[in-house]
């Protein structure tokens, strides 16, 4: 077994990565668009963690790439950006088979298998073969596995020179190294933008030499759809490159869940039903707290809702019940920078008579069985930390007025013990604690129900199951919150 050097990427080297290949995929290199996943911010390209493993696996000379036969991968887990991911490296079984295997936190994020022979013909390739992009590439945007249909396409080589030494030192140094980056290059290129695109997970690859090199005017991938399942939103597809052809696992990601516009919900509030409430919702750009706003808007409140990094969301949550006569006022608010330090105007001090609470970090799985202290800390950020802080910038002094009404939003979570959520149920379950603490203090009354598991970005998955209608609950919640 040989541990690899510690590997890290960050957003400024996945932008690079892009570049070099051509996968400008959102969820990789755009932090507002890539909130909106089920990961909830930015995620390292699959292809660059495997790159970066050969790269180090090479500079160790435990391998050269004219000896890859073979190349199969799977990816089990995404790596968010800046996380650190422990590579190690082992021979398995017979002789001649390399094993590639890079973790975070105990969790596996892949798993490459190489089969080795003694040096293989290198393939030559243009001494410079540019991005073959547009200046600003656009990822296809196909909804579901049946788009796929029996699709085709081709992407060309590209590997920028002076980026591809930058970022792979040791690949471009070695036979076969660049043929080898070309076509793996090219396989994220055809999956982030090609197939299935926009909302694509890059699951897993099989490759295998070709018997005739492409030559050299010839250089593409070609990839072509063989197999597609609904059931699993998955895309089968045989690609052949110039040094390797094989197969490609992908998976159609459901894309960011629309709530429903304003204009749906009027008529199915009472007109007047939250007349006369000055509402603050918190996170109230997207997911829950853009339903409730928009509820308490068709209903008759006076609404302002805050965003982190969503702007253009609240802006356009804000447009519309502006378009359909309502008040609606969007605030920056990022509960990780603090409240002590003034980001909330003295202004809004005594400003609202109801406050809904539903500001939250990426709800992140644990590894079940395992305290990761920094995931709970992360959640008592949002969940007791800034929401402590929250009150006290907003609550007046005690003694006079009608005392504030308060929504904190917790989870069945608590009482489900979902595996891997100990940290999250942990801190939503202080949070409960914390209410109670709060109330008394200020002289308020705070409501904290146990929300069913609805579908939002947060909680959708390949496949939605035992989710509960959002527009149903959210009502029968805000009707027992005034109640």
């Amino acid at each position: 077994m040989s541990t690899l050097p510690l590997l890290s990427i960050t957003l400024a080297r996945s932008l690079e990565f892009a570049r070099l290949s051509g996968d400008f995929n959102p969820m990789h290199v755009d932090p507002v668009r890539a909130r909106r996943t089920q990961y909830g911010g930015t995620v390292v390209h699959g292809m660059h963690l495997l790159l970066s493993a050969l790269d180090a696996v090479s500079k160790q000379g435990l391998v050269s790439p004219a000896q890859i036969e073979s190349l199969s991968v799977v990816f089990s887990n995404p790596a968010l950006t800046g996380v650190p991911v422990a590579l190690s490296c082992s021979d398995i079984a017979e002789q001649g088979r390399l094993r590639i295997v890079g973790e975070h936190e105990g969790r596996t994020l892949f798993t490459a298998t190489l089969v080795l022979q003694a040096s293989l013909a290198p393939i030559a390739i243009p001494p410079d073969a540019e991005p073959q992009s547009p200046a600003t590439p656009v990822e296809r945007d196909m909804p579901s596995p049946q788009a796929a249909g029996e699709l085709r396409g081709a992407v060309p080589w590209q590997l920028p020179r002076a980026l591809f030494e930058r970022e792979f030192p040791s690949l471009a140094r070695q036979p076969g190294g660049d043929a080898l980056a070309a076509d793996l290059l090219a396989s994220t290129r055809v999956v982030g933008m090609e197939c299935p695109g926009l909302h694509s997970i890059y699951s897993a690859l099989k490759l295998r030499r070709v018997a005739a090199p492409a030559s050299a005017g010839a250089q593409a991938m070609r990839w072509q759809v063989t197999k597609t399942d609904a059931r699993f939103r998955l895309a089968r597809l045989l690609i052949t490159g110039g040094m390797f052809e094989g197969s490609i696992d992908s998976f159609f990601r459901p894309p960011p869940v629309q709530q429903m516009p304003l204009s749906g919900l009027l008529g199915s509030v009472p007109a007047e039903r939250f007349a006369g409430q000055r509402a603050l919702v918190v996170g109230g750009s997207r997911g829950l707290g853009e339903l409730t706003a928009k509820l308490l808007l068709a209903g008759g409140a006076d609404v302002t809702i805050t965003y982190a990094r969503g702007l253009q969301d609240a802006e356009r949550v804000c447009q519309e019940a502006i378009s359909l006569g309502r008040r609606c006022v969007p605030l920056a608010l990022d509960l990780r920078d603090g409240l002590q330090s003034g980001a909330l105007p003295e202004a809004l001090r005594g400003a609202f008579t109801h406050i809904y609470f539903f500001a939250s970090p990426q709800i992140a799985k644990g590894v079940p069985g395992q305290w990761r202290a920094a995931l709970f800390e992360e959640f008592s950020a949002f969940y007791l930390r800034g929401f402590a802080d929250l009150l006290a910038a907003l609550t007046p002094a005690r003694g006079g007025g009608t005392p504030i009404r308060v929504l904190y939003p917790s989870t069945v979570f608590i009482d489900t013990r979902e595996k891997g959520f100990a940290e999250y149920c942990a801190a939503k379950a202080a949070g409960e604690t914390l209410c109670g603490h709060l109330a008394a203090h200020h002289g308020m009354r705070i409501d904290h129900p146990r929300l069913p598991r609805m579908r939002t970005d947060q909680t959708s998955g390949l496949m939605d199951s035992d989710t509960e209608d959002a527009v149903a609950v959210m009502r029968r919640v805000l009707d027992a919150f005034i109640a």
